[in-house]
């Protein structure tokens, strides 16, 4: 993996190379992701496609490395299907560098919300959560439990 590493670090320091390796890891990061995540579920494609209001043909073909056809609006959608957080992010060349050499199923692997370690809590940490959730105001000082949907501010 090293040596991988090595090789890549060096060809980065081409911008074309650079965009293009960027662009291609991620259409197959994304497509493996989505195959990875589907078969975690024991799902068919065409399982997946009738919980995120697809065709079967479109996610077999969503699955191919070579498919470049994304839309954040899909990936939500898939995200929505699969019960979990869609994240689009800008990332530094370091960032994406450790991401390429370090894929494997173990790490594209995700917990659907009910199955979320995170979300697993004894009776007495739900009480210490809610008084710290009760406090917490992380989108600008609005309530979390407000009962409508937050926005994220944009920032100009």
């Amino acid at each position: 993996m090293k040596k991988i590493h090595k090789l890549l670090k060096e060809e980065l320091q081409d911008p074309e190379l650079r965009t293009a390796y960027a662009e291609e890891f991620l259409h197959s990061y994304i497509a493996l992701q989505i195959k990875t995540l589907r078969q975690q579920r024991n799902w068919s494609q065409e399982e997946l496609a009738q919980r995120a209001g697809m065709k079967q043909s479109r996610i077999s073909a969503m699955e191919q490395a070579d498919y470049d056809a994304w839309s954040v609006r899909t990936l939500k959608r898939l995200a929505e299907a699969f019960d979990l957080a869609l994240l689009v992010q800008f990332q530094t060349y370091g960032k994406f560098l450790d991401n390429v050499t370090a894929v494997s199923r173990p790490e594209l692997e995700r917990s659907s919300f009910p199955d979320d370690p995170a979300f697993q809590v004894s009776t007495q940490q739900e009480a210490t959560a809610s008084d710290a959730i009760a406090t917490a105001a992380p989108f600008r000082g609005r309530p979390i439990n407000t009962g409508t949907p937050l926005k994220v501010a944009s920032y100009g």
